[in-house]
C-alpha cells in the first residue's frame, strides 16, 4: 500500500514507522527529509503545488498537523 506523508518533517518519524511496518511511503516536506525506512521515498516539495508522484502509486495520505499551517483558502484547493 502506498502512503503519502505530506509535511513529513526533517526526520520522517511517521513515514519511517509506516515503512518499518510494511508500507511503501512517499514523504515530502519543505526541508530535506532524512528518512530511515528503506521503503521511504523522501523528497523536497511545496505541498501546495502538484507533487512528483506517479498516478496510481498512492492509496492514502497523511498530513499530521501540516494542514494547520495553511489558510482555509489554501487548504481547500
Amino acid at each position: 500500500m502506498g502512503v503519502l506523508d505530506l509535511g513529513c518533517g526533517r526526520y520522517c518519524t511517521d513515514a519511517s514507522f509506516l515503512a518499518d511496518n510494511g508500507f511503501t511511503v512517499f514523504a515530502c516536506d519543505r526541508v530535506p527529509p532524512q528518512a530511515t525506512g528503506t521503503a521511504v521515498h523522501a523528497f523536497v516539495s511545496d505541498i501546495t503545488e502538484p507533487l512528483p508522484v506517479r498516478t496510481g502509486t498512492i492509496d492514502t495520505a497523511l498530513a499530521s498537523l501540516s494542514s494547520l499551517y495553511f489558510s482555509w483558502d489554501t487548504a481547500r484547493k
